[in-house]
């Protein structure tokens, strides 16, 4: 099989860490070509590179990835995938280029800020031969998968409803932080 090659643009998303580690665990199939940053639009806070890297990348930069300065020069090299992880807000303009260049996109949650963003990437994929994929990390979690293998071949019978509540996030099921320095919130918040 052939190996695929992906491309990480934007680096602003949380996830785009645990996207790089899920697909680097997988050599043999595929090839993570690079990352670059997407340009802030409107009155987005501008961040050094550097720093946004080592916090959303460090085990990319462990490993060497190659470092783009333009996302466009990356997108250009027609990755098999192009895993999206900029500012939300960005997500219908990138999405738009990548799919319009046939380029198989992943965006990270959540697909869009409002119903126009989502409309104008739903439009970008119906005119475009590539995919359009919105991330959901649960998708990601072994015993995620265990449950759905089981429910396939039948041991668990039929599935009415499924619960699921996150003690790794700080929403509505939050943990209580009473008592915990602020590292040790940091550490919990950069765990998920």
């Amino acid at each position: 099989m052939k190996k695929l090659t992906v491309a990480l643009i934007g680096l602003e998303h949380i996830h785009s860490m645990c996207l790089y580690e899920e697909f680097s665990k997988h050599p043999d199939m595929f090839e993570i070509i690079g990352c670059a940053d997407v340009p802030p639009i409107e009155d987005d806070i501008v961040e050094d590179i550097q720093v946004r890297l080592e916090r959303n990348l460090q085990n990319g930069l462990k490993d060497g990835i190659k470092v783009f300065d333009d996302y466009m020069e990356l997108a250009n090299l027609k990755p098999d995938i192009a895993l999206v992880c900029s500012n939300m807000r960005s997500y219908p303009w990138v999405v738009e280029k990548l799919l319009g260049m046939g380029i198989n996109t992943l965006v990270e949650k959540p697909m869009a800020m409002d119903f126009e963003g989502g409309l104008r990437m739903y439009n970008a994929y119906k005119n475009s031969s590539a995919f359009l994929v919105i991330n959901w990390p649960v998708a990601w979690f072994e015993h995620f998968q265990k449950v759905k293998e089981l429910v396939e071949a039948g041991e668990i019978g039929e599935v009415f409803r499924v619960h699921y509540r996150s003690p790794a996030t700080l929403g509505p099921y939050k943990h209580d932080t009473d008592g915990m320095s602020e590292q040790e919130i940091a550490d919990m918040k950069q765990s998920f």
